[in-house]
């Protein structure tokens, strides 16, 4: 199995509703409820490579308007959350299932995806530098951002894992807001940033002058990104 396919997969597995039996009896759905029903839905959404496109334009507007207020970029943004409201909204959807969770069983529930995600994307570092140097030698933005990529996520989980959920008695997830908050923000970096990695393995043109303009920022220091990388996860599903 190729890296490419094998980061897909990965990615794929974030997003597929897949609560175990415990969480099943807790969300009240029935063992044979049609999961694979979902999952169809889910893969349809996530395999939409113009969805994915805009996405990497969006983020490179929302950062820029955060920086530097420009019409322009709100504009951008705009445009995106209106073309593909109803797909978000879709998604978006099929996970607030979940939200029906204990607090601490949703940030488990997600936390062990993550988990996956970063040891694929471990595993796969020495492969996709292998690959770059067959191909062209050297492309130290492709290299950077891979590198980049798994810092931000580590950071991402890391502060889904410090969060306390018990500040509440006996929250659920639908009632912790900012744990939702930091979840809907990593699923969407997931999806989005995964996809120029995706991309080159494929053999795919990668619009490097947005890559780098997402390096410059998620490079910063780690409450800048924090704040960005939240601020980008509300915009899209709250």
């Amino acid at each position: 199995m190729s890296l490419a396919t094998e980061l897909k997969n990965a990615v794929d597995e974030v997003y597929t509703f897949s609560p175990n039996k415990k969480q099943l009896r807790l969300l009240g759905i029935p063992r044979d409820y049609d999961i694979e029903g979902l999952d169809e839905d889910i893969k349809k959404l996530l395999d939409d490579e113009e969805l994915k496109k805009d996405m990497l334009n969006l983020m490179s507007a929302l950062f820029n308007l955060l920086s530097s207020p420009d019409l322009d970029y709100l504009t951008t943004i705009q445009g995106f959350l209106e073309k593909y409201s109803d797909k978000l909204e879709r998604l978006n959807t099929i996970h607030e299932l979940l939200n029906n969770l204990p607090a601490e069983e949703y940030k488990n529930y997600w936390l062990n995806k993550y988990y996956r995600m970063l040891d694929e994307l471990v595993k796969g570092k020495e492969e996709f530098l292998k690959v770059i140097e067959e191909r062209e030698g050297v492309n130290t933005v492709m290299e950077f951002y891979y590198k980049v990529f798994i810092r931000l996520l580590t950071e991402l989980v890391d502060n889904i894992r410090r969060y306390d959920t018990k500040e509440l008695e006996k929250p659920k997830a639908r009632d912790d807001k900012g744990l939702r908050k930091l979840v809907s923000a990593t699923n969407i970096l997931i999806f989005v940033l995964s996809y120029p990695i995706i991309a080159y393995l494929e053999g795919e043109r990668v619009d490097y002058e947005t890559l780098t303009s997402l390096i410059v920022v998620l490079a910063k220091p780690s409450t800048i990104k924090d704040k960005y990388s939240l601020l980008f996860g509300e915009a899209i599903f709250e």
